[in-house]
């Protein structure tokens, strides 16, 4: 039986359902770059002498400052903040360019592309990128373009019969187009956008407008399957949640039917793109802190459902923020300053999510049950 060894505290709580640590490895990237006077949030910092007291501290009492936890009840994310976009350069010398039309779903900076290529060089050295098994972005032009160019493929050669996963100078930024051969499956969803309304430069286009452009990437869902463990598990969820489809489901004999009606009801629940134009942006209302963690929490719950053990995830420095705020509170201040600090812009951050309270259903591809062929197994103090 495999397991994973996570870094926690000297009196970690099991009360939280989901626990989120750094993924201790050559993998996390932070560009260089000037980051802005105005930024709210502010480091915390440990001295070496401190954590040798804690630790110290925590050997004293008997307490473990470690946690054990099964490999299948984990998962590897890997998050990535869009490059540098027009909205950033204009906003760190005026807050209110934020406000202006001109930057409309802002596009990437030429500095910004240069970002994308030192990172996609730095998840290619370390390998990274040979582990994602899914690349989820959100559906705005700067991070597709982020997505796109840090995890996908060669360059892309007419002819192929696979479609890129953006085409040469598209949104007329001169670069190459990106093939889709040998990268991940790419999927749009809405739940990880930046703060919604008021900015025009966190409005999206339509996705009319990026399906040529991005031809490779799933704005649809439409290709996703459910196993019949996850099937079961929002059966559950569901009939938890409210009596209607239980009756439904009761009322069919058939388990085919049953799935249906229980399909139909995700096709509500999860983040699907369902309108073609931006209906969630508001001219005059914008997402408070609190609003955007419940959605970064839906959105956490909604990762348990895809069968993908490492995922990359490319958003916004708000969404990431306020999502990530819901975790490392049980932990040393160092190791919470890693997963809630702000991130900076092309900055990849790895982190593993575990599942304490069995809202995956994923089945472990490496246990063995042992006793093939069955025998005397005692251990040798029993056996006597």
């Amino acid at each position: 039986m495999q397991f994973i060894v996570i870094i926690g505290t000297p009196s970690c709580s099991c009360s939280s359902p989901l626990i989120l640590h750094p993924y201790f490895s050559s993998v996390s990237f932070r560009s260089i770059r000037h980051r802005s006077s105005s930024s709210s949030f502010s480091i915390r910092c440990s001295s070496s002498s401190s954590s040798s007291s804690s630790s110290s501290s925590a050997e004293m009492e008997g307490t473990t400052s470690t946690g054990m936890y099964p490999l299948h009840r984990c998962k590897t994310l890997h998050l990535v903040r869009h490059a540098q976009g027009i909205h950033n350069v204009a906003g760190e010398k005026d807050y209110s360019a934020y406000l202006s039309n001109d930057y409309l779903d802002a596009h990437l900076t030429h500095l910004g592309w240069s970002q994308v290529d030192n990172l996609r060089m730095h998840v290619q050295r370390t390998g990274v990128v040979k582990k994602i098994e899914l690349v989820i972005t959100s559906p705005m032009l700067r991070t597709m373009q982020t997505a796109v160019g840090v995890f996908g493929g060669e360059g892309f050669t007419d002819g192929t019969n696979e479609p890129p996963l953006m085409i040469q100078n598209a949104f007329n930024s001169g670069r190459p187009a990106v093939s889709s051969l040998g990268a991940p499956p790419f999927l749009a969803v809405e739940s990880c956008r930046e703060h919604l309304g008021e900015h025009p430069c966190d409005k999206r286009r339509s996705i009319t407008e990026y399906r040529p452009v991005f031809p490779a990437i799933d704005f649809s869902l439409a290709s996703r399957s459910y196993s019949l463990s996850f099937i079961r598990f929002y059966y559950f969820i569901l009939v938890c949640d409210g009596t209607m489809l239980c009756h439904m489901c009761l009322a069919k004999e058939n388990d085919s039917d049953k799935e249906e009606i229980i399909l139909f009801f995700l096709n509500i629940l999860l983040p699907q793109i369902q309108n073609d134009e931006d209906v969630l942006w508001k001219p005059d209302v914008r997402e408070t802190n609190e609003e955007i963690t419940v959605r970064g929490a839906k959105f956490i719950n909604w990762l348990w459902t895809r069968e993908e053990k490492e995922i990359a995830i490319v958003s916004h420095s708000g969404f990431l923020y306020q999502m990530l705020s819901n975790f490392g509170k049980d932990c040393h201040p160092v190791i919470q300053e890693e997963i809630t600090k702000q991130f900076a812009n092309c900055e990849l951050r790895s982190m593993v999510l575990v599942d304490r309270s069995m809202m995956g259903m994923a089945a472990s591809g490496t246990n063995h049950p042992g006793k093939t062929p069955p025998g005397l197994d005692k251990p040798s103090d029993q056996s006597q």
